[in-house]
């Protein structure tokens, strides 16, 4: 009754996760960030009125890709506002949040372990992924997310999965297939789905094993959600 944008349920019975989406909305023209164009993978809170979200690190003007940027900037729902610097500068990095006051960054290029918490006002460095990796989906909250696949230099494309508490990194049950650059949302470890970059179907993970979802209409790299 009433539901509420954004929100998510997981059915046991199916094995099926269902995002309640407005879809009689528009697009509309909004503020541009301040620190100019960047290429990057950010932080962004499910906001269920579009009204808080973060984002931060990437690449831009005057920022090499082998130095990526440590730029972080706040979402009001009008305006973008800079805030805090994050400690490690990176780009195509996962990251995990239900607030843009509670977030975690982790991995990313250059190839990295480091993980980050975000609490709305500073950073917080804490326990490190086991295997560096960039190019990565993440999903889940500050206390329960969840590292996806990604790309190292010595090994290409992996079907990696870790698990975070808030604290430290466990192993997961790994992907079906080894991929990189895609994208993830869920509000938990143990419900939370990725979107893969080919027309095979997205999966959806329940803290203990992968299933197949749906198909994307149009097959991408990258993509945001």
């Amino acid at each position: 009754t009433n539901p509420l944008e954004g929100q998510m349920w997981y059915n046991n019975t199916t094995g099926t996760l269902k995002v309640y989406r407005n879809l009689g909305g528009a697009w509309a023209a909004a503020p541009s960030i301040n620190v100019g164009p960047a290429t990057q993978r950010e932080a962004v809170s499910p906001s269920i009125a579009s009204t808080s979200a973060i984002m931060c690190g990437g690449t831009g003007p005057g920022v090499s890709p082998t130095n990526a940027g440590t730029q972080v900037e706040d979402w009001n729902g009008t305006a973008w506002t800079v805030g805090t610097v994050m400690g490690t500068g990176r780009r195509a990095f996962g990251a995990s949040s239900q607030t843009d006051t509670a977030a975690v960054v982790f991995g990313g290029n250059p190839t990295m372990a480091t993980t980050e918490e975000w609490n709305g006002t500073s950073w917080t460095a804490t326990g490190s992924l086991a295997t560096a990796r960039q190019y990565l989906a993440g999903f889940g909250s500050q206390t329960s997310a969840v590292s996806a696949g990604g790309y190292t230099p010595a090994g290409g494309a992996q079907t990696l999965v870790e698990e975070y508490n808030g604290a430290t990194w466990t192993a997961g049950t790994v992907l079906p297939a080894s991929v990189y650059s895609f994208t993830g949302r869920g509000v938990s470890e143990t419900a939370g789905f990725v979107l893969y970059p080919t027309p095979s179907p997205s999966k959806q993970y329940d803290g203990t094993s992968w299933t197949d979802a749906g198909t994307l209409t149009t097959a991408r790299d990258g993509p945001g959600l």
